[in-house]
């Protein structure tokens, strides 16, 4: 009997003479016969092929606990670096104590390095140079001599200080004179400087009717 060639009501109606399921599809109602065949023919029933069944794949959480296990964490390879003693603080040098002839300056630069732990440096004073009862009197009369000479210096002899007194101020161009004199009215500004001014443009006319004086006598 070819299973395949038959049709699905043959298939049914074969399945039904032995009292076996009837539903599904050709392709059940096939195999579901052909197993009956099988069995008839052979005595045992064919075992279904199934398929090979896989280990199931490890969990992370596994394969994170074997990596921790196989793989050493680095701090445990690291060799240990032994770590050197702290070098000893080195001790201050004490300074010694200011003595009761120091000065107020050097009183506190001593205490000012005792507390910072500054060496104390003393630096010489410097001396004064000696001079004698002669020496002190003759710097003393140069000193004067030169004071003497510069207020000379500085003074105008008499003879220059009379030709400065008699020394007129120099004759400025009449329009100047006549500018600033008007200037000086209209500003309401006068003053000795006003008096000069009148003084110069009296000399301009004196000067004038000589020269006219002298043209009419020829």
């Amino acid at each position: 009997m070819e299973v395949k060639k038959m049709k699905v009501a043959e298939l049914r109606a074969a399945l039904e003479s032995r009292s076996l399921d009837t539903d599904g599809l050709k392709a059940d109602l096939q195999a579901r016969l052909q197993a009956a065949l099988d069995e008839e023919e052979f005595g045992v029933a064919a075992e279904p092929v199934s398929e090979p069944v896989s280990d199931p794949a490890p969990s992370s959480k596994k394969i994170e606990e074997e990596t921790k296990v196989q793989d050493p964490s680095p701090a445990a390879s690291a060799p240990k670096v032994e770590s050197s003693p702290a070098p000893a603080p080195v001790a201050a040098t004490p300074t010694p104590a200011p003595s009761a002839s120091l000065s107020d300056f050097e009183k506190k630069k001593a205490d000012r390095a005792a507390r910072f732990g500054i060496p104390v440096i003393n630096q010489p004073k410097p001396q004064k140079p000696k001079y004698t009862k002669e020496e002190r009197l003759a710097y003393k009369k140069e000193q004067a001599s030169k004071k003497a000479e510069e207020r000379k210096s500085k003074q105008p002899q008499k003879g220059e200080k009379r030709k400065a007194e008699k020394q007129p101020e120099p004759l400025l161009p009449k329009d100047e004179i006549e500018r600033r004199l008007k200037r000086a009215e209209k500003f309401g500004t006068g003053g000795p400087q006003n008096d000069k001014l009148k003084a110069m443009l009296r000399q301009y006319r004196f000067m004038e009717e000589k020269g006219e004086g002298e043209k009419g006598g020829e």
